[in-house]
């Protein structure tokens, strides 16, 4: 379904004056955010600036004091649960692997809002499940445990779930942390693949700024629960943005092999480390 917002743009998914709070704890205010079509959004700021909140809304696993998120149009929270899992797929950012459960049986997990009661998995469940396990390289792995993989294996397992429903937009909360560098390159050009040849949108919460450079179309930068700049990366990033949101010198460049802009930290010892060094010396 095509939506065009107010702007005369193509969005699929919209944030309209979002206020989001955890008790009494206000932690999101009047946000507004739009997200394009078969696009990669990378969600970026220091922690506690309100990624992972964002995204749990936008996803609608938890609802807003106010505002309203809309899907191709629609309110997300007058839509069927079942239904909203075969549009949107979530990620989390830490995922337990305490079950012998095989790596296929996690994956056909993706498969129940299509399932009706106890029914088993139809062929259509197996097809889909396979194909997610093929983009996702993770067929090979599909009798094994999941105790049994290692840290990369397992999210690409966990990916491969969230494909298997079939979804116009995946989200994912740090799906690089506590990867090393081979397997965060995996797992974000499997994602801008999701993009470029399945016409995926991803919106996915990252850390690392320069990878977020490479695989993005769109950065959103966050900082105290608000969007302080968003656009493309070579549009919105700059040094005084860095230090604005990070509270960090950075030097920025631009990197002939990659074709993206580059930033690195700028060692600075600040006044208050320089006098405790002294009177520890």
């Amino acid at each position: 379904m095509q939506h065009i917002g107010v702007d005369g743009m193509e969005y699929i998914l919209e944030a309209r004056d979002l206020s989001c709070a955890y008790d009494q704890t206000t932690i999101i205010e009047h946000l507004d955010l739009a997200i394009e079509r078969s696009s990669m959004v990378g969600i970026l700021g220091p922690n506690g600036s309100g990624k992972t909140t964002l995204l749990r809304h936008i996803s609608a696993a938890l609802k807003p004091r106010s505002g309203v998120v809309l899907l191709n149009g629609v309110d997300v929270f007058a839509m069927r649960r079942r239904m909203l899992a075969r549009k949107i797929a979530y990620v989390p950012q830490s995922t337990a692997a305490d079950f012998e459960f095989s790596a296929m049986d996690v994956v056909m997990m993706g498969r129940i809002p299509y399932m009706k009661g106890f029914q088993s998995e139809s062929h259509a469940d197996m097809s889909a499940v396979k194909q997610a396990m093929d983009m996702t390289g993770t067929w090979q792995f599909r009798d094994r445990s999941i105790t049994e993989l290692s840290g990369g294996e397992l999210q690409r397992v966990m990916i491969a779930r969230a494909l298997a429903q079939q979804p116009e937009i995946l989200m994912l909360d740090e799906p690089t942390a506590h990867l090393d560098l081979q397997f965060q390159m995996e797992i974000l050009d499997l994602l801008r693949q999701l993009v470029d040849h399945h016409g995926l949108t991803v919106i996915v919460v990252l850390h690392d700024i320069n990878l977020a450079v490479q695989f993005c179309d769109k950065v959103v930068f966050m900082q105290s629960g608000s969007i302080i700049a968003d656009g493309r990366p070579q549009d919105v990033i700059t040094e005084q943005l860095i230090s604005d949101v990070y509270n960090v010198a950075v030097s920025i460049w631009h990197d002939e092999a990659t074709g993206s802009i580059c930033i690195a930290p700028v060692r600075q010892a600040s006044s208050e480390t320089s006098a405790c060094l002294k009177r520890i010396g």
